[in-house]
Parts: C-alpha cells; sequence; structure tokens
C-alpha cells in the first residue's frame, strides 16, 4: 500500500482526487504490477486449470515464477525477468489466439478502482479465519467476504 500511495502521490502532483489519465496509467509501473501479482495469485476465474505450488525449473536459466507463494509485484518490473519474458506462464486471460480480447480493459479499470482507493482511502482489513480461503460461485470471492472498512484519506503536504 505503501509504495502504491508513494506512487499516485507523484503522478497526482498531491491532488488524491484528481482523475486518473491514460497517460497517467504508464507512469504507474507499481500499480500495474501489483494488479499482475494479485491476479496471479489469486485468479478470479478458474477456468484455466494451473496452479504453480513450487519453483519450477525449466533449464539451467529458467524458473517459472520462483517464489509462487510470496506476494512481489516486484517479479514484473524488470522487463527481463522470468515473468515478462514467458508471457504464456501469466494465463489468467489465458494465452495465444484464444487470449481474452478485454485483457487490457479489465486491467485498466482494477488499476483505476485500486489506484483511486488507494489515494482517497485508508484501508482497514478485518482478517478472519476465513480470509485466505476461497469460496467458488463463478468466480473466486474469500470466504469472509473480504471484510474492509474504508474512510476518507487526507492528502499530504
Amino acid at each position: 500500500m505503501r509504495k502504491i500511495r508513494e506512487e499516485q502521490d507523484r503522478v497526482r502532483g498531491g491532488n488524491l482526487e484528481r482523475p486518473i489519465t491514460l497517460e497517467d496509467l504508464d507512469e504507474m509501473p507499481y500499480l500495474r504490477a501489483m494488479v499482475k501479482e494479485t491476479l496471479r495469485v489469486k485468479p478470479p476465474v478458474t477456468m484455466v486449470p494451473y496452479k504453480t505450488t513450487k519453483a519450477f525449473p525449466i533449464s539451467d536459466d529458467y524458473t517459472v515464477f520462483p517464489d509462487p507463494d510470496a506476494f512481489k509485484p516486484e517479479r514484473w518490473l524488470d522487463e527481463n525477468s522470468s515473468a515478462n519474458q514467458n508471457p504464456r506462464n501469466y494465463l489468467v486471460f489465458g494465452s495465444g489466439p484464444h487470449k481474452c480480447i478485454g485483457l487490457e480493459y479489465a486491467m485498466m479499470n482494477i488499476a483505476i478502482v485500486i489506484a483511486d482507493a488507494a489515494a482517497m482511502c485508508e484501508w482497514e482489513h478485518e482478517v478472519t479465519e476465513e480470509s485466505e480461503k476461497v469460496a467458488i460461485i463463478a468466480t473466486l470471492f474469500p470466504k469472509d467476504g473480504c471484510r474492509l472498512r474504508f474512510s476518507p484519506r487526507q492528502a499530504r503536504a
């Protein structure tokens, strides 16, 4: 959250309520990395039957998602990382000719919602025994409903 907020404060120039433009999104690499990592760890749809439960070496110089259980948005920041060099390993939106045509639209919308919520709100998450468990309806949901409380965030001087 700290890194997302720092990036938001920088790009928005301290005006937390300033709407985000497409050009702004280009200046928010950490936000985009966080969205990708969130979707990697907890994909909304489980139609693609894959799960990396441990580092999976393909060759001496390539491992599919090293440290797969860790939430590391930084893995997406290096253009030469294994995450970015092997896009077919990121199957959240499918791959090849069956790749979701709404990928960019969905990623931008998720990023804008997270950016606005991080910039304008304080978040309190009530962690329960069910927080890490998943309920599957049409998509994945936290079993406890993700108990969050939002309150207005004050601009930093």
